[in-house]
């Protein structure tokens, strides 16, 4: 063999070991959100897809939502601060629902809206605009109003204490 053919066969193997880098719209490993989503059978109940990131939940009342974990109503009555990832000049829609109330066995008031925040800029949620409390929601929000996949979630399970007779009896008064 002569150095040019070696040449040439040095192009030839170059030319077949291109890499192409493409994207990609599957999700091949999934996030702790997601995965709480679809072990809860949150999907299809409330979002069509699983969001990839979790949302930052913090009660004044020092307690924190972490993907399930177990909460009463009198340490989640009041209003959070809430947290995700956000991109500029993006505006956003915070639903906070109970999929199941009153109960997962006795789902009557399914997809029960606790707080619905539209139009908010980036992570400024007071600056958006926020509908009237304790309207029931209809399961199909996000497509009702072509909102898109939900980019961030996070859930607790809600244990009954004696504070519930007072929000039911708000319920009844709006």
């Amino acid at each position: 063999m002569t150095k040019l053919e070696l040449r040439v066969t040095s192009a030839v193997t170059l030319a077949v070991t291109v890499l192409v880098l493409l994207p990609s719209q599957v999700r091949l490993a999934t996030s702790p959100a997601s995965e709480a989503f679809e072990r809860n059978d949150l999907v299809a109940d409330l979002v069509n897809v699983a969001p990839e990131h979790t949302i930052q939940v913090k009660y004044p009342s020092k307690v924190e939502v972490s993907l399930g974990n177990e909460l009463t109503p009198t340490q989640v009555k009041d209003r959070p601060t809430v947290c995700w990832p956000t991109e500029s000049d993006t505006l956003y829609t915070l639903v906070m629902a109970d999929p199941d109330a009153p109960s997962r066995s006795n789902p009557e008031m399914r997809s029960w809206k606790h707080w619905l925040v539209g139009n908010i800029p980036g992570k400024e949620v007071d600056q958006g605009e926020e509908s009237q409390p304790w309207q029931v929601v209809a399961v199909g929000l996000v497509s009702m109003y072509a909102l898109g996949t939900p980019i961030a979630g996070n859930l607790y399970q809600a244990q009954y204490d004696d504070y519930v007779p007072e929000l039911y009896a708000t319920f009844t008064e709006t």
